[in-house]
C-alpha cells in the first residue's frame, strides 16, 4: 500500500508530505501501543512489583536481581551469540545465504520500478506506485495459499513420526 499511497500523494501534493504522514501514523501507533501494550520485560516487571511490596507492607523489598553482568560484558554477550549460531550451524548460515539473496533481489526489483516505469515508459508517479500491486498480490496469493500447505504438511510428518 505504501507505495501506491506514497505514489499518489506525491502526484497531488509533494514529496515532503509523504514523510509527514509516515510521522503521524507513526506517532498515532506508538501512542496506542503505550496505551494498550503492556509490559513483559521481567525486571522491570521484577522492580514494580517489589515497589507494590513495599508500599504495601511499609518494609523495604529489593526487586531480585535479573542479570549482574556489567553492561559491557551484556553488549559483547548479545553480539557474540547471535555471530556464535551464525558461524558455527551450516544450516544457519546456508539459510541466512540465501534470505540475503531472496532480499537483495527483493530489493534490487522494487528500486528497479520507478527507473524503467517513470523514465522508460512515462508513468506517473501515481501510477507507478500502482505496479507494486502484482507483487503484492503475489506475496498475498503465496501466503494464503502456502501456511495452509505448510500445516497440512506438518501435521502429516507429525502423525507419521
Amino acid at each position: 500500500m505504501g507505495p501506491i499511497i506514497g505514489g499518489f500523494m506525491t502526484e497531488s501534493f509533494s514529496w515532503r508530505w509523504t514523510f509527514w504522514l509516515m510521522l503521524i501514523l507513526s506517532s498515532i501507533n506508538t501512542t496506542l501501543c503505550i496505551i494498550f501494550l503492556h509490559e513483559t520485560y521481567a525486571p522491570v516487571l521484577l522492580a514494580r512489583k517489589a515497589s507494590a511490596l513495599q508500599k504495601e507492607t511499609g518494609r523495604p523489598h529489593r526487586p531480585a536481581i535479573y542479570d549482574t553482568a556489567s553492561l559491557l560484558h551484556r553488549i559483547y554477550r548479545a553480539i557474540q551469540r547471535p555471530l556464535r549460531i551464525l558461524f558455527l550451524q551450516p544450516l544457519v548460515f546456508i539459510m541466512a545465504v540465501y534470505m540475503s539473496l531472496i532480499y537483495g533481489t527483493l530489493y534490487l526489483l522494487f528500486t528497479t520500478f520507478p527507473i524503467v516505469f517513470q523514465d522508460l515508459y512515462g508513468f506517473s508517479p501515481g501510477i507507478t506506485g500502482l505496479t507494486y500491486m502484482g507483487v503484492g498480490l503475489g506475496f498475498l496469493v503465496a501466503t494464503l495459499f502456502g501456511i495452509p500447505q505448510i500445516d497440512k504438511r506438518n501435521r502429516r510428518l507429525t502423525k507419521k513420526n
